[in-house]
């Protein structure tokens, strides 16, 4: 009697293409965000399983339909720059420009073929089984490395976190606190000297509503992760060796850093409710600390895009997968959501990161698009910049309009721009455009008194924590 060969080939084949793009950015992805297209990719190959099971009546003749289809799906992107290549690619797509065509010929081709043969496939089937085994094994391994890797590296890149207690707020209120990032936002001479705009009337505006502004305000990092990290946490980034520079997992703890704060820890231990907004970059996209996470009901993380638009569901133009829409309707959700938190009766901690006026430039002053590569240069930066402006400005007033008692509000560029070219081997001049920051505070008189030119994120929560709460926080240089 032959023995019957088990079929789960094509389930792992849908599996591989998930885990090896998780693979390839693992450093800057939370596992969370793999599970949805991992069980999309599971549901398409059983439905495509089940189709060709209709049409041959046979498991593992529907099983190698339903891995060439896999192929033909997950490899879309990689045919289009493979014939683009060639001359006789490139007349393929004058014809076919999306391959729609083609791919039909060759599935009812691969279809027919395997229909009509008189083999069962089941060797076939055992081997595929072999090799998706050893495929997916490569990944995962991959993976457990780095997981074990972070595990011996973790300490070299974190914040020293100092023991801290707030004493009990006494005879005192309770603010609402908001710690907005506007993402690469420089400080005014930044914008002035180097892309000749005068953004003094955004400035006069904040401090006409009682800002206090850090005009020599730098960031202390270069780099979202370890800046956030830093003021979230109010410390420095422990210098690591040089033995561990080559080791991009040498980052992952910042985003462990970021998540489990402790400016959240302090405020939630004072009663306050954090509120986190989800940004569309993976450092921000979630924290499992917040009371409540505000997230756009158009809003797909960052990995699942990517991974859809190296499919052939980029050619469906669907705006679920669109990176410059999703950025849009994060933004615009978290402007018009941000106007809603006074209405909480509870005292909140609100961190939002907005992706404003970070490259890409999907606004142009009036709300718009821009069209073309000229509103991706400096021109539309401005014009993204003036975006901000607005709609910070809208914010600001709805939010204090609507406090019972006056907020607390910071708002700050993680770092500054980077149109003078990557800040990789910076120099002086880079490097003065990429640290100069907005640094702006409405704060009450106690803590504004706290305040000076110069303040750098990390002192941020010192100051309000010593000035506000009675802590006695040195603060750092």
């Amino acid at each position: 009697m032959q023995k019957k060969v088990p079929l789960f080939h094509p389930f792992l084949f849908a599996c591989y293409p998930i885990f090896y793009f998780y693979d390839q950015n693992k450093y800057e992805v939370w596992f969370q965000n793999v599970i949805t297209p991992l069980a999309f990719s599971l549901l398409v190959a059983i439905i495509l399983f089940l189709f060709f099971f209709l049409l041959v009546k046979e498991k593992h003749k529907a099983g190698l339909c339903a891995v060439f289809c896999l192929i033909l799906f997950f490899s879309y992107t990689s045919f289009i720059q493979q014939l683009s290549r060639s001359s006789a690619g490139l007349w393929i797509l004058n014809a076919d420009p999306n391959l729609y065509v083609s791919y039909l010929i060759l599935i009812f081709t691969v279809l027919i073929l395997i229909k009509k043969s008189q083999s069962d496939f089941s060797k076939l089937s055992s081997i595929l089984n072999f090799f998706s085994l050893i495929l997916l094994s490569f990944p995962i391994y991959s993976l457990i490395n780095f997981e074990l890797t972070i595990s011996k590296v973790s300490g070299n890149l974190r914040i020293k976190k100092e023991q801290i207690i707030l004493p009990e707020l006494k005879n005192k209120k309770k603010p609402d606190i908001y710690y907005i990032i506007l993402d690469s936002y420089p400080r005014e001479d930044i914008v002035k000297d180097f892309y000749g705009f005068n953004n003094s009337d955004f400035i006069q505006f904040l401090k006409g509503e009682g800002f206090y502004i850090g005009n020599k305000s730098r960031s202390n990092y270069p780099a979202t992760g370890t800046s956030l990290s830093s003021s979230l946490n109010m410390g420095f980034v422990t210098t690591h060796n040089a033995k561990m520079e080559s080791h991009k997992s040498d980052s992952w703890p910042l985003f462990e850093d970021i998540e489990n704060n402790r400016v959240t820890e302090l405020l939630k231990s004072q009663g306050y409710k954090y509120i986190h907004f989800t940004s569309d970059i993976s450092v921000t996209d979630f924290n499992k600390n917040a009371d409540s996470v505000m997230t756009s009901p158009f809003w797909f993380p960052a990995f699942t895009v990517g991974f859809a638009n190296s499919t052939i569901l980029k050619k469906l133009n669907l705006n679920i997968f669109n990176s410059v829409k999703i950025r849009q309707k994060t933004i615009l959700y978290a402007f018009d959501k941000l106007k809603e938190i006074p209405d909480d009766r509870a005292p909140t901690f609100t961190f939002a990161h907005l992706m404003i006026p970070h490259w890409p430039l999907v606004f142009d002053r009036n709300g718009n698009t821009p069209k073309g590569s000229e509103g991706q240069g400096l021109d539309g930066y401005i014009e993204f910049l003036r975006f901000a402006n607005k709609k910070a400005e809208s914010l600001i007033q709805d939010l204090i309009a609507q406090s019972e008692i006056e907020p607390i509000i910071i708002l700050q560029g993680d770092h500054g721009s980077e149109h003078l070219g990557l800040c990789i081997e910076p120099d002086e001049l880079l490097l003065k455009e990429k640290l100069a920051i907005l640094n702006a505070y409405l704060v009450p008189e106690e803590i504004k008194e706290g305040l000076y030119e110069s303040i750098s994120p990390v002192n941020t929560f010192r100051v309000i924590f010593n000035r506000y709460f009675g802590a006695n926080l040195k603060l750092l240089e």
